[in-house]
Order: C-alpha cells, then sequence, then structure tokens
C-alpha cells in the first residue's frame, strides 16, 4: 500500500511536507481516500443546514474528483492555496514510528 510506504518517507523527512507533495507520492489512491473522508463526512445522520444544503460541500469535492478520475489523472490535482498547506511531520513520527 502507497500509503504506508509513504509515511516512512515522511519519516525521514525532517520538518514539513506540502500536501500536493503527499498526494503526489501517494499517486492515484489518494483519489479513494479523499472520495472516502468527503463521502463519509455527508452521510453522518445530523441536523441539516437549510434546505439540505449540508451535502453539497461533498457533492462539489466528488464531483471535482469525478472529472479528474474520468479525465484519466494520475493523482489528486489540488489549487495552489490547498496544495501548499504543509504537514508537519513531528505528528506521523511520534505517532506512527516511535
Amino acid at each position: 500500500m502507497k500509503l504506508i510506504k509513504t509515511l516512512r518517507e515522511i519519516k525521514k523527512n525532517n520538518n514539513s511536507i506540502k500536501l500536493k507533495d503527499f498526494i503526489q507520492t501517494i499517486g492515484n489512491e489518494a483519489f479513494f481516500h479523499i472520495l472516502f473522508f468527503s463521502t463519509i463526512l455527508t452521510s453522518i445522520p445530523a441536523p441539516s443546514w437549510g434546505f439540505g444544503t449540508s451535502t453539497i460541500p461533498g457533492g462539489i469535492i466528488t464531483l471535482i474528483l469525478a472529472i479528474q478520475i474520468i479525465l484519466d489523472y494520475q493523482y489528486v490535482v489540488l489549487p495552489d492555496f490547498i496544495g501548499n498547506i504543509e504537514i508537519k511531520t513531528k505528528y506521523f513520527k511520534e505517532k506512527y514510528f516511535k
């Protein structure tokens, strides 16, 4: 599984990794992970916002990812303002690699 391999590579990194680099390393498996989390949040029974708009954010994410899958992208393409978010590797080192 690429996710475990990616986490091991992050372990070697000193401080942080950009979100887009993390997703590119995972490759096309990232489509499944993002789709799973975006749709599981909308399937939790909770009070809806006005007129059922609570499913719109998950639907937009699903639509964008579906278009990328149809166009045969090798990894998830993110906008720069999301892709440039830095993830601290300290969290992974402490939680998964003691």
